[in-house]
């Protein structure tokens, strides 16, 4: 059981810092690189979450709530922090 624990907190983890480094990433943004950059956040966010910033823009708010319902805590703070950095970048 300890293992299967460990696991789960290591996977937390990891996505933790993926999402810090795609918080970084959009801070870096500029003018020259923005599409880039865009796709390549919401190739992983696609890949992880099941989500895009586009999704999130366009899905109502009750299937977004349940969406994200099944993330852990730390996850949605962390996507919380990305779309606020994405909109006060954009």
């Amino acid at each position: 059981m300890d293992i299967e624990k460990d696991y789960l907190k290591r996977e937390i983890q990891k996505l933790n810092l993926v999402l810090v480094s795609l918080i970084d990433k959009i801070s870096g943004i500029n003018s020259n690189n923005t599409n880039n950059e865009i796709s390549s956040i919401n190739e992983v966010l696609e890949n992880e979450f099941d989500l895009s910033l586009e999704k999130i823009s366009n899905i109502k708010t009750a299937d977004l709530i349940k969406h994200i319902s099944t993330l852990h805590e730390s996850h949605i703070e962390k996507i919380a922090k990305l779309i606020y950095q994405f909109v006060v970048k954009i």
